[in-house]
């Protein structure tokens, strides 16, 4: 049984806080770090263009955000106590809910980049559109792999999430700085979409193989990896 709050020892304090906070800290440099880059290398006309694109992203980002609230409970509770099987009818039921209606929005947006900024900021800002198929297109990745870092953090797995997020944190400040160098915003959002290909195909990969589950969208059941086992709960 765990011990109540009272008798948590200062080091079991930090043992768990420390990755929660560099998960904290990996997640802000994910998500901030291109502005960043480009707040040092483009001019703010440009700047203020990428950061437009950025804005229209989000229709890609709610839909997974919103499975990611709904399902996290569900997802310990049959990561503590339930099979693999179970784990994989969760994280598929998951992402037939999210992917969809994000894959929509990511097309939507690459196939009228231009006429969406057009709508929604004033003239210019149709510059940003090729930033904006490249960057719609990493969400859209990330959609497909559905919730593969929700799985494995709930599964007792949030030190490789750590590891990887900070990876990913360290590779996207290189990358967007010589991206925006030789290819200004376009060269940004470059950046952006080779990590996050990078960060989520990764957590896919060792979700399929610590978990034994798929987390990605798809149409057909099939069994679990491997079938039927207990999950461990396993902080690596």
């Amino acid at each position: 049984s765990r011990s109540s709050g009272s008798d948590v020892s200062v080091l079991e304090f930090l043992g768990n806080a420390v990755p929660f906070g560099l998960s904290q800290l990996t997640g802000l440099i994910i998500g901030s770090a291109d502005l960043w880059v480009g707040a040092l290398v483009l001019g703010r006309n440009e700047l203020a263009f990428y950061a437009a694109a950025r804005q229209l992203l989000m229709l890609v980002a709610l839909p997974l955000q919103a499975a990611q609230l709904a399902f996290v409970a569900p997802l310990a509770r049959t990561a503590a106590n339930g099979s693999s099987d179970e784990l994989q009818a969760l994280v598929t039921k998951a992402a037939r809910r999210a992917t969809p209606p994000a894959i929509l929005a990511g097309l939507i947006l690459v196939l009228v980049p231009k006429q969406l900024l057009g709508l929604a900021f004033p003239d210019g800002y149709e510059a940003a559109g090729l930033s904006l198929v490249i960057l719609a297109t990493g969400q859209m990745f990330n959609a497909f792999t559905g919730l593969c870092g929700q799985a494995l953090s709930m599964s007792g797995h949030e030190r490789v999430v750590t590891r990887v997020n900070i990876a990913a944190a360290l590779g996207l400040p290189i990358l967007a700085l010589g991206g925006a160098q030789l290819f200004g915003i376009a060269g940004l959002a470059l950046s952006v979409m080779t990590i996050t290909f990078a960060l989520f195909g990764s957590l896919w990969w060792i979700a399929k193989q610590q978990l034994g589950v798929q987390t990605q969208f798809r149409l057909i059941d099939r069994t679990a990896i491997a079938s039927a086992r207990p999950l461990e709960r396993l902080s690596r």
